[in-house]
């Protein structure tokens, strides 16, 4: 990033401007946290008081409704009738709505039974001005009728009573619940002005703190400058490079110096050297140095050339024609398998290859260690064809086969057997080398994983190792490694993602 993109960036004023912007983030925190706090302290208190209201509404209806009962239980009147039915109709509005939930939190035992009893109350009147009507409306007025409406009354009114106790109970309970809910909404509200007072001295330390952060930077910048000035006033030569490291203006000036200062030390080098014998001799001597230079190059070509691969290709090619004129077929074979080999590895060095063309070197490799070891060890392919398209890093399954001769297999005279396996499993390729050598315990499995995992350069396995770190590099991380040892097989697996060449 250059000096102007980060001017653009990280100026003096802007970093100002980020102070500024903190105390205002700090001061909105601050009224938010008022307002959040003083809305829910007012509709706690709201609440309390609409239930009070609600209640004392209900009281007064129910008061309202006895007058109309006990009027028309007095005089009879078809309009006393008729007002007992629109009060009734408005009390049954009224406890249908603190049931429903409507009219805050009145859902106490004492309240709930006030709101049985009413009912059971309405029922009553309803029975009573049933009666009080069928009585108006007879011709004949008997005393069975007036004494059952009597009776009836009664019952009327000692359930109002039982009502008027009920409400008696439920507003000492209700204010119980006030009292004791004003003293937690005191006690949040102590809690919130403590908090607002905390987070005010703690934005007011930090942006203090910012502040002060930023103007002893700009101090430190103009100190340092002052005093490189002041040196490069005596010698040009005197300083170095000037670091500031402020990241605003003041980089950018020193930059400016620096390279003011490098123009004049140049121009004054310039100058000595032209005055002075030393230039020729330095002239000789870099010409020296690049002569050498070019016989390095030269040197170097000629080395590469001697160890070009298709060299030795050509050399193992005229071998094995040799081999071939003179019958020695074994031969012949032997060193064809080897530049296979050979020409394999070299060509494939940084690519990427398919699990097939894998394969086929690792069946050259093979083939070698059938020369050399003749019947000692068995070999089994056991490769899943889905698979042949599976990308991957070349010379993966060489070494895993390599160690298993050499770890499992080394003390074994006759009947050791390899197994290569290749499959897919819930969408992924699992590579699996098995041999029924010596093997290792599980404390050395343990200890073997643990140096792999944590890249242990100390290891033995230094193989598996390098193995294991391609295979993460190639697949993002994404493989899965296992060894372990199952009756007297013991199993290197590296689960892969499916990665098809292409």
């Amino acid at each position: 990033m250059n000096s102007k993109h980060k001017l653009a960036l990280n100026t003096v004023s802007k970093k100002y401007s980020f102070g500024y912007a903190l105390l205002a983030v700090v001061a909105i925190a601050l009224l938010i946290l008022s307002f959040v706090c003083d809305h829910y302290l007012l509709q706690q208190y709201n609440g309390m008081t609409n239930d009070l209201l609600e209640l004392n509404n209900l009281y007064i209806e129910m008061e309202t409704v006895n007058i109309t009962v006990n009027a028309s239980y007095l005089f009879l009147k078809n309009e006393s009738f008729v007002n007992y039915q629109q009060e009734s109709t408005n009390i049954r509005q009224v406890i249908e709505r603190i049931r429903s939930g409507g009219s805050g939190n009145l859902s106490s035992r004492e309240v709930v039974d006030i709101l049985y009893t009413a009912q059971t109350y309405l029922e009553q009147s309803d029975q009573l001005i049933s009666l009080l009507q069928q009585y108006v409306g007879s011709p004949s007025k008997m005393d069975e009728q007036y004494s059952e409406i009597t009776r009836v009354y009664n019952s009327v009114q000692e359930t109002m009573t039982y009502i008027n106790l009920g409400f008696q109970d439920a507003y000492s309970s209700k204010l119980n619940q006030v009292r004791e809910s004003q003293n937690l909404l005191a006690s949040l509200q102590q809690r919130v002005v403590v908090s607002q007072i905390i987070l005010l001295l703690l934005g007011v330390a930090v942006c203090a703190y910012y502040f002060t952060r930023v103007i002893k930077g700009v101090t430190r910048s103009i100190k340092i400058l002052t005093g490189r000035v002041k040196e490069i006033e005596k010698d040009v030569y005197s300083t170095g490079r000037i670091e500031v490291n402020s990241n605003d203006e003041f980089d950018d000036f020193a930059s400016a110096l620096n390279r003011m200062i490098g123009v004049i030390q140049t121009q004054l080098h310039t100058i000595r050297e032209n005055a002075n014998i030393h230039e020729k001799l330095s002239t000789a001597e870099i010409e020296n140095l690049r002569m050498y230079n070019e016989l390095q190059k030269s040197r170097l070509k000629l080395l590469q050339s001697r160890i070009n691969p298709h060299f030795l290709f050509n050399i193992l090619n005229i071998i094995s024609s040799e081999a071939r004129l003179e019958n020695a077929e074994k031969s012949a074979e032997m060193m064809e398998t080897t530049a296979a080999y050979l020409r394999y590895n070299l060509d494939n060095l940084d690519k990427k290859v398919t699990l097939e063309k894998e394969i086929a070197s690792l069946k050259n490799y093979v083939d070698i260690q059938r020369y050399r070891f003749e019947d000692r060890y068995t070999y089994a392919f056991d490769i899943d064809e889905h698979c042949n398209a599976f990308a991957m890093p070349p010379m993966i399954l060489q070494p895993l086969v390599e160690n298993a001769i050499k770890h499992g297999l080394g003390m074994v005279l006759e009947g050791g057997c390899i197994w290569i396996r290749v499959a897919r499993r819930e969408g992924r390729v699992v590579i699996r080398v098995e041999d029924n050598g010596t093997g290792m315990d599980q404390e050395k499995i343990d200890n073997l994983m643990d140096h792999i995992q944590r890249l242990n350069t100390e290891s033995e396995h230094m193989g598996l190792r390098n193995i294991y770190m391609r295979l993460k590099y190639f697949y993002d991380d994404d493989v899965e490694l296992a060894i372990t040892r199952t009756e007297g097989i013991t199993s290197v697996l590296f689960s892969l993602p499916c990665k098809e060449q292409g």
